[in-house]
């Protein structure tokens, strides 16, 4: 079974390391799971719901860093609006990845950018409820699909009983479609267009959020499926972060999202 992103051509590796890599000092409620690989070597790895101000500050850290080294800026934000959540993998303290996850809002998503027609078509459908994936960032050390596969599950069983929305929208550029139609089994929409942002070309993914869960219910199943999820968590280790998850109220679903004060770390 595959275990690197090597195949993928991902372009994760970093000539250019950061002169410290981004880290955490401590978190307020620490889970472990254990026996994940990191390096070749067996260690602890956290998915965190990045709220607390020390957190988000490295998590910024690890997206500006390789969105620079891209070519992509280094002013980036995490807004820290109720209409997103943000996700944060580390390796004992240092932060090794992160994605955002956003829910319509009254500013709309960032995706209509560069595809407002494209948008606004899918918001048209009947009973279409758009949702973003955005600012994935892989610190070029990480190898783990593990810890990969652990940072996107937690998002979607999040994402789920917070009712983001039931169509998944993805901005990335063009090289990098292969990674998200694989790992994941988005789709292209639309032709490719200049994100002037950063000016550089930028492709429009998209997934239905019943295609995700039939991807994780079949993962042991159907070889064909996507790659990423053969790693997501067991069934019983969902189940038991679900009750974790209910126990901290983010397992309530209600019309808007909800979220907890300070960082919260959750494992099977």
């Amino acid at each position: 079974m595959m275990n690197s992103f090597a195949n993928l051509r991902m372009d994760i590796s970093d000539p250019y390391p950061a002169r410290e890599t981004p880290r955490v000092e401590q978190f307020d409620e620490a889970f472990s799971l254990r026996g994940l690989n990191f390096n070749g070597q067996a260690g602890d790895a956290s998915i965190i719901l990045t709220r607390e101000a020390t957190t988000r500050h490295a998590t910024l850290d690890l997206i500006n860093r390789r969105y620079a080294w891209r070519g992509y800026g280094s002013n980036h934000k995490l807004s820290g609006r109720k209409n997103e959540a943000t996700f944060t993998a580390c390796t004992g303290n240092v932060v090794i990845g992160t994605v955002t996850l956003a829910t319509e809002s009254s500013r709309g998503l960032d995706v209509e950018t560069t595809f407002p027609e494209e948008t606004r078509f899918l918001r048209g459908q009947r009973g279409v409820e758009l949702c973003e994936l955005k600012k994935l960032a892989i610190d070029s050390s990480c190898k783990s699909l593990n810890i990969l596969s652990s940072m996107f599950h937690f998002a979607f069983l999040y994402g789920t009983a917070n009712k983001f929305g039931n169509r998944l929208l993805a901005e990335v550029n063009p090289r990098h479609v292969i990674f998200y139609e694989k790992m994941l089994g988005f789709k292209k929409f639309g032709p490719v267009k200049i994100n002037k942002s950063v000016d550089a070309p930028s492709q429009l993914l998209f997934i239905d959020v019943k295609s995700i869960q039939k991807f994780i219910s079949d993962r042991n199943r159907d070889n064909s499926n996507p790659i990423l999820y053969r790693y997501f968590f067991t069934p019983d280790q969902e189940r038991d972060l679900i009750e974790k998850m209910t126990v901290r109220g983010l397992w309530e679903p209600s019309p808007t999202p909800r979220h907890s004060a300070g960082d919260l770390v959750l494992f099977p």
